[in-house]
């Protein structure tokens, strides 16, 4: 029987999984977790023509993807959590799920973007968060959800950020849902944000009081939003 999903969970130690995948083409799944000795993935998984989900959690030591980042065509979920090693993101051309979560020594973006028809995107605990946001989130035409971790942004007092009346972050017009987390010191968002069926607001202000200033009125507000 041809193996399809591969886990690998809580090996400390564990090196190595395989010097290559490339024989293993009907593999669809992929998820690593909790290996912190793991530098790198094995070789040819850009060839796995049936692989389309990779999560890769808390494998500290991993520095990159092989085959030169390239993924497989196919590939339409990719997460990436907490790999502080990790130098750059994979290249990831039909992606429409994508989650990349602390992982420090990104400081850049593939030259080509980010995938423009991505559907799911959550963000944070990096700098390279900065550059997504001048890159432009509004290229993302076909984005129906957005999660964004405000760690690289204590110093934002509103959402999104406005520099002489202008916003510096424009959001797709096709976002269903955003949810802003880790704000710490936001008091101003702005109305254009109530305009989405869905908001979701976590850890924006002090433990015993959100620090929310000023919300549209309430004439503004979607019956949907909380």
């Amino acid at each position: 029987m041809a193996l399809k999903k591969l886990e690998v969970h809580n090996c400390p130690k564990l090196e190595s999984l395989a010097d290559n995948l490339h024989n293993n083409v009907s593999l669809e799944c992929l998820r690593i977790s909790n290996c912190k000795e793991i530098k790198f993935l094995p070789e040819g998984l850009h060839k796995l023509c049936h692989l389309n989900d990779i999560s890769i959690v808390d494998c500290c030591s991993l520095v990159s993807f092989p085959d030169g980042g390239f993924l497989p065509t196919h590939l339409r979920n990719l997460s990436i959590w907490c790999c502080d090693k990790l130098e750059a993101l994979p290249r990831m051309h039909m992606v429409t799920t994508l989650c990349i979560f602390e992982c420090l020594s990104i400081v850049s973006l593939p030259e080509e973007g980010l995938p423009t028809n991505l559907k799911e995107l959550c963000l944070g605990g990096m700098t390279i968060c900065k550059q997504v946001f001048e890159w432009g989130l509004h290229r993302l035409t076909s984005l129906a959800q957005l999660i964004i971790y405000g760690d690289e942004f204590e110093d934002w007092q509103s959402f999104p950020e406005e520099e002489d009346g202008k916003m510096m972050l424009l959001l797709p017009t096709s976002l269903t849902y955003l949810s802003i987390e880790r704000f710490p010191d936001i008091v101003f968002l702005s109305s254009k944000l109530f305009q989405k069926p869905l908001l979701h607001l976590k850890n924006c202000g002090s433990v015993t009081a959100l620090n929310l200033q000023s919300l549209p009125s309430s004439n503004g507000l979607p019956s949907s939003t909380y």
